[in-house]
């Protein structure tokens, strides 16, 4: 092989490598996009009933539904549903929808309800409680949800309902 045909395969190889990328990449936004559409369908479908659920099991008096917030320093944070009870309840319970609850799920919901006061102050000093709502559950989610002290709400269609918590269970208050 000349010179001139190995830089030529060269050039060849690294216009399909750049075709492969492309590819990719197309592929990589189109899964994110099913992604985020199968999330807005699980929360579609449990919005009616964890709303339902806040206001009847919690005696929420106020609901707010897919809370975006900006805080000035360019962080932000997202939630899917926060109901609040002010008066001598003074609580607040803050749904997180998922289609398939995932152990790092619980741990990223945790950690969301430890900072819920910094990105809205108005809820400091208040209890905070978590409640997740999830369509698939791995066997043992459910115990694991209720030993991380958060409330858990599951079905399908447009029924979700509280699963019963354990005798014994504490909620982590996560302000106050």
């Amino acid at each position: 092989m000349t010179d001139a045909q190995v830089q030529e395969k060269f050039v060849e190889l690294a216009e399909s490598g750049q075709r492969v990328d492309r590819q990719l990449t197309e592929l990589a936004r189109q899964i994110g996009g099913l992604s985020n559409k199968f999330g807005s369908f699980t929360e579609g479908l449990a919005y009616t009933s964890c709303k339902r659920i806040l206001k009847d099991r919690f005696g929420m008096e106020g609901v707010s539904h897919e809370v975006e917030v900006e805080r000035k320093d360019g962080r932000n944070a997202g939630y899917d549903m926060i109901g609040e009870a002010n008066g001598s309840r003074n609580e607040v319970v803050v749904v997180e929808m998922k289609s398939h609850l995932r152990d790092r799920d619980i741990e990223q919901f945790q950690k969301q309800l430890r900072e819920l006061t910094d990105y809205l102050p108005k809820y400091r000093g208040m209890k905070i409680h978590g409640l997740l709502a999830a369509v698939y559950l791995p066997k043992g989610m459910a115990e694991r949800v209720a030993e991380a002290g958060l409330y858990l709400a599951t079905g399908a269609d447009e029924n979700f309902s509280l699963v019963p918590p354990p005798p014994g269970f504490q909620p982590v208050t996560f302000g106050g």
